[in-house]
């Protein structure tokens, strides 16, 4: 039997460690991690959520913080009134029917949103946005009918 130093074991134990961090855990509030690539932690918001739940993540997650989004969350947390976002959430990504007029006033007022058209794209610009150290909050809420849901999974599996 192989004799291990305390040195050996402390290094073993460490990077399990490092190993589990990359598979799924739960946090409070309806947030768990979905996973985490190049240092990137990808956050989940799971539903049902609407504005005051995706407002409480920003608020528990800190900044800075990309968020990915669907048009109808977007608003509906833009409804809010919600000025004080730009010291945690430094870039949006949404995808959906986005009402133009609406992402050009949040631009012109300092937020950094950049419209993909749909969720996979969504998924692979946040991941390029993002670099080490960084937190993606995924917060999907609008239409996730069975098909759209197929498609986030697909979606988070290609991180």
């Amino acid at each position: 039997m192989e004799r291990m130093t305390t040195t050996d074991l402390g290094k073993r134990l460490a990077a399990m460690r490092e190993l589990s961090l990359q598979g799924i855990r739960a946090h409070a509030g309806g947030l768990r991690t979905a996973g985490v690539r190049d240092g990137v932690e990808y956050m989940e918001l799971l539903a049902p959520h609407g504005a005051e739940e995706v407002l409480a993540a920003f608020t528990m997650i800190g900044g800075p913080l990309i968020w990915l989004t669907d048009s109808a969350t977007l608003e509906e947390v833009a409804g809010q009134g919600c000025e004080g976002l730009g010291a945690t959430v430094s870039e949006t990504v949404v995808f959906g029917a986005v009402d133009r007029k609406r992402m050009l006033e949040m631009q012109a007022n300092g937020r950094n949103l950049h419209d993909t058209g749909d969720l996979r794209t969504a998924v692979f610009y946040a991941r390029e946005l993002a670099r080490n150290g960084d937190r993606v909050l995924l917060a999907v809420a609008g239409n996730m009918d069975e098909g759209n849901s197929a498609k986030y999974h697909e979606a988070l599996s290609d991180l």
